[in-house]
């Protein structure tokens, strides 16, 4: 369930995509947390609005990243789909954080590579049809 966490063009299962969405959001959580305490004891207090402005712009830049890099390692970034899954991924996570922007990021690492979609299509012209 939680192998292959940083190896962003595995194609996973179901089951292994879940566990990179809750491996990834523990993850930003805790960094998120202890880069906001170290802001704060450094800088002060800036108050809570400033707090949540942070979190959603890191949720933003996080989710639309991580988005991206997994499409780059796929080769799936010449589609135009690609691209509204990062809008998508980018979008959910102002709404939500990373609670949301995470799960087209997750949904992301069970497509298959380029190279694999390919060789499908590939073999399955080779084969004889039945007519």
């Amino acid at each position: 369930m939680f192998n292959n966490l940083t190896h962003l063009g595995y194609k996973r299962s179901k089951k292994e995509a879940f566990g990179f969405y809750l491996a990834y959001l523990f993850l930003i959580i805790l960094v998120g947390a202890t880069l906001g305490e170290l802001a704060a004891i450094t800088f002060g207090d800036a108050g809570p609005d400033f707090a949540t402005r942070m979190g959603t712009f890191r949720a933003f830049v996080v989710c639309t990243v991580l988005s991206f890099l997994i499409l780059k390692k796929k080769g799936l970034m010449k589609k135009f789909s690609s691209f509204v899954y990062i809008i998508i991924s980018g979008s959910l996570s102002i709404i939500g954080g990373e609670l949301l922007g995470l799960i087209p990021v997750a949904y992301l690492t069970t497509i298959k590579r380029a190279k694999e979609k390919s060789k499908e299509i590939a073999s399955a012209d080779t084969k004889p049809h039945n007519t």
